[in-house]
């Protein structure tokens, strides 16, 4: 639990820089001395690749909250099939337990006071 909670907080801390980078490249550019079309161009590749970036992000924790589910659904599978089995052991012990109760109230009943 703890690698999970250091993981979200750099994942947040990583979010973050990369939107400042962002804002701060932006404003860069819109501060630099050029013309207004190269400073345009410079801001639309800019952001398609902070899109891109951000966009890998995504797909990267994606792909990992489908692994980390897969690994629950697995190991609930497991405990499944393991409580199962140990039902199916108890109730085996109290029929067990229940026949020879059952053997001997009625050697006890049948024997002559």
């Amino acid at each position: 639990m703890a690698d999970e909670c250091r993981y979200n907080g750099g994942g947040s801390t990583f979010l973050s820089f990369i939107m400042g980078a962002a804002i701060g490249g932006g404003l860069a550019l819109l501060f630099a001395p050029r013309s207004g079309e190269e400073t345009r161009n410079r801001i639309r590749e800019y952001g398609d690749d902070v899109r891109e970036r951000v966009q890998a992000i995504i797909d990267e924790a994606e792909q990992r909250i489908r692994e980390t589910v897969e690994e629950g659904r697995e190991t609930l599978m497991e405990k499944k099939e393991v409580l199962t089995s140990v039902v199916d052991s108890g109730k085996k012990v109290v029929e067990a337990g229940k026949k020879a109760y059952d053997a001997e109230v009625s050697k006890q009943t049948k024997k002559p006071a």
